[in-house]
């Protein structure tokens, strides 16, 4: 079984169960209280259907840039924490893939 986050129609990506179930957890805990409405639509898939699946394909570029956000300091966080984290290449990848798309801000 595995797990993706879908980005965009033809961008997203694929990571096994354990890995999808880490990184979506942690990237939850690191939105704010004020975005709690993103990070529902974001997650409903999971949350209320089940699926293994989080998509950002519906957010606009707040929406999208929020969640950017979050899963940057996730990632921070985690690699901090596990600097010879085995999920790095996961994160990495994930990171790339947020970059690309036209809705992230460019700093």
């Amino acid at each position: 079984m595995a797990g993706a986050i879908l980005i965009a129609k033809k961008n997203g990506v694929s990571l096994s169960t354990i890995n999808f179930d880490y990184i979506i957890e942690k990237i939850r805990a690191d939105f704010c209280g004020s975005e709690a409405a993103i990070m529902e639509e974001i997650h409903s898939p999971v949350d209320n259907g089940g699926f293994s699946f989080i998509s950002l394909g519906e957010q606009n570029g707040h929406g999208f840039n929020v969640f950017v956000r979050a899963a940057s300091i996730a990632r921070e966080t985690d690699l901090r924490e596990q600097p010879l984290s085995c999920r790095r290449h996961c994160w990495d990848e994930l990171m790339m893939a947020l970059r690309a798309d036209p809705r992230a801000e460019k700093s």
